[in-house]
């Protein structure tokens, strides 16, 4: 695991991102993810952060440049850059 891909799964987690996510985002195993969460105090279920009155998904942009999209959900643009940069 490089450590642009450590950076970007910090980052993803604090957005909320599920292990699942972050590891198809990146192209990375479950297990390499799930075990870095763990050793680096990210690990825990993230659902609680889902407030009732925020929709989980939104729609995709539609330039695609942008703004990358995963399962509707929408990155940031500090997550999308940390996705393109290297």
């Amino acid at each position: 695991m490089t450590e642009q891909q450590k950076i970007s799964i910090r980052v993803l987690r604090e957005q909320n991102f599920s292990y699942v996510a972050i590891s198809r985002i990146l192209e990375l195993t479950l297990g390499a993810v799930r075990s870095y969460c763990q050793r680096c105090g990210l690990g825990g279920n993230r659902k609680e952060a889902f407030q009732a009155d925020k929709p989980m998904f939104s729609r995709p942009s539609a330039n695609a440049a942008e703004s990358r999209s995963f399962s509707g959900r929408r990155l940031s643009p500090a997550s999308s850059a940390l996705m393109n940069a290297g």
